[in-house]
């Protein structure tokens, strides 16, 4: 079962075992093109310092301060920001819904206003989450709640889904969702960003050139990592990357992104692959920290 499907969106996914494909014909593909994102509470959610960066800008060492950027922020800490990070007025354009596609059955939610979207940021959730974690406009100091509508103000779509499980069955779902925007829906610019154990999503997809070739960039947030990337799919092509860790991680180690990021950048010093690495900060911080407009804006010009 699926849930209400607003007739809003109904020219753009397919509906259950039934498949509204029909009202196709009022997709028409965006021209692919530079796309540059509008300002969007770029004070609140800017870094706060940067203590170094290298590689042109590609290495960058932020301050994390958690009384400032976590108790500072949040009006409950952790649980709950201060009203002045988020913006409602979502709901009327945000749909949750079963997705059925060439035999699979993804649960999905997501934000998009009528019409053909110019970029696509599909959320994918760690171990214990689904496609809700990434809807949640007051937690994480609302850094979702800006993406959201970062998408909305700029014609994007941003979606999430649920992943059952984070090898075989994941992988084939991520991918169905991926090949039905890509091919049928001809969308472009379709990013990738994948948490914590989410990211052996990515990371398997990064390995195959069919999957690749339909993405124009992966965002890693405190993900496990691969230590095989770069001999990876997505590296041999330029697939842009961006890997934002804290350097207090203990689920996974910082170090091990930065000897993948270090070992790209020794081949090839223009590759783009961007390390945002959050000092003194823990797992869930480069989803909370993380400035949106920045990565996506740098990932727009290297595609």
């Amino acid at each position: 079962m699926y849930s209400s499907f607003t007739s809003r969106y109904r020219h753009f996914f397919l509906c259950g075992a039934l498949l509204c494909v029909a009202l196709g014909s009022l997709f028409v593909p965006f021209k692919a093109q530079a796309l540059e994102i509008k300002p969007f509470k770029d004070k609140l959610f800017a870094y706060p310092q940067i203590l170094e960066s290298r590689d042109n800008g590609d290495y960058l060492l932020v301050k994390y301060d958690k009384e400032v950027d976590l108790h500072g922020r949040d009006q409950i800490p952790i649980r709950r920001v201060k009203n002045k990070y988020v913006k409602g007025g979502l709901r009327r354009h945000t749909t949750s819904q079963e997705f059925e596609f060439e035999g699979r059955n993804i649960e999905i939610s997501f934000v998009a206003r009528k019409g053909a979207p110019k970029f696509t940021v599909i959320f994918i959730h760690g171990a214990k989450g689904d496609r809700r974690l990434g809807m949640k406009d007051y937690t994480f100091g609302g850094n979702f709640n800006r993406l959201k509508n970062i998408a909305l103000q700029n014609g994007g779509l941003y979606m999430t889904q649920t992943v059952r499980e984070f090898s075989k069955e994941g992988v084939a779902d991520a991918r169905a969702l991926v090949r039905y925007l890509h091919d049928v829906k001809k969308a472009p610019n379709i990013i990738m960003v994948c948490a914590s154990m989410g990211g052996q999503i990515c990371n398997k997809m990064a390995h195959n050139h069919n999957d690749v070739a339909r993405l124009s960039g992966i965002v890693l947030l405190g993900a496990i990592p691969d230590r095989n990337l770069l001999r990876s799919h997505a590296i041999t092509v330029g697939l842009p990357i961006v890997i934002a860790h804290g350097n207090d991680d203990t689920v996974y180690p910082w170090s091990i992104q930065q000897e993948i990021y270090n070992s790209i950048k020794r081949r090839e010093s223009r590759y783009p692959i961007q390390l945002i690495l959050f000092d003194t900060g823990r797992h869930g911080t480069p989803i909370r920290m993380i400035d949106w407009r920045k990565t996506l804006n740098w990932l727009f010009r290297r595609s």
